[in-house]
C-alpha cells in the first residue's frame, strides 16, 4: 500500500480536516508521512490484539523493501509473521498459455526465507481475477477452479494451520 492510498483511508475514517491537522502537526512532505503512516500503524497494533500478520508482497526488490520494513515494524511489537504472500507472481497468457515473470521472480520465496517465515502462496496477475474484482465479486465465490482461487484457499489454508 503507498502512502498516498493509506491517507486515503485515513481520510475516508477520520476525515480530511483532522488528517490535515495531524499531518500539519507531525511535517508536511511526503517523507514525513511514510513516518507517520508507520507510527499509526504501530498505535493500532499496539491497541488491537493480533494473533499474527501476514506480508503481502511483489517479486520486485523495491516492494521487498516495505515487506523487510513490514516485518520489522510487527517484530518491534512482538506480532508473529506467520508468513508471506506474493501477489502478481507472474502472468500466464491467454493466447499462448506461456508464463511472464513481469516484476522479476523468486523474490518472495528468498524474502521468506530471509525472514525464516513460510512462503504461504504465489497468486499470479490474472484477468478473470480482476474482472470479478471489479464486479465485486471474489474469485472464489465465481470459479473456485481457477488457478487464483486455488492459490486464494490453499493460502487460507496455510494461514489457518499457522493459527492452529
Amino acid at each position: 500500500m503507498s502512502t498516498y492510498q493509506f491517507l486515503d483511508i485515513l481520510f475516508v475514517l477520520f476525515g480530511r480536516h483532522s488528517v490535515r491537522r495531524l499531518i500539519r502537526q507531525h511535517g508536511k512532505t511526503i517523507g514525513h508521512l511514510g513516518h507517520l503512516v508507520q507510527q499509526f500503524l504501530i498505535t493500532i497494533v499496539q491497541t488491537v490484539a493480533l494473533s499474527g500478520a501476514i506480508i503481502v508482497t511483489t517479486p520486485q526488490e523495491v516492494a521487498l523493501i516495505d515487506a523487510r520494513k513490514a516485518a520489522t515494524m510487527f517484530e518491534k511489537v512482538n506480532v508473529p509473521v506467520l508468513g508471506l504472500v506474493e501477489n502478481m507472481s507472474y502472468f500466464v497468457s491467454p493466447s499462448d498459455n506461456k508464463r511472464y515473470d513481469i516484476f522479476g521472480s523468486g523474490g518472495g520465496e528468498r524474502e521468506a526465507k530471509r525472514l525464516g517465515v513460510p512462503l504461504l502462496g504465489q497468486v499470479p496477475i490474472d484477468i478473470a481475477t480482476r474482472e470479478a474484482g471489479d464486479r465485486g465479486q471474489p474469485i472464489v465465490g465465481q470459479d473456485r477452479q481457477s488457478p487464483v482461487a486455488v492459490e486464494f484457499m490453499t493460502i487460507a489454508q496455510r494461514i489457518r494451520e499457522a493459527l492452529a
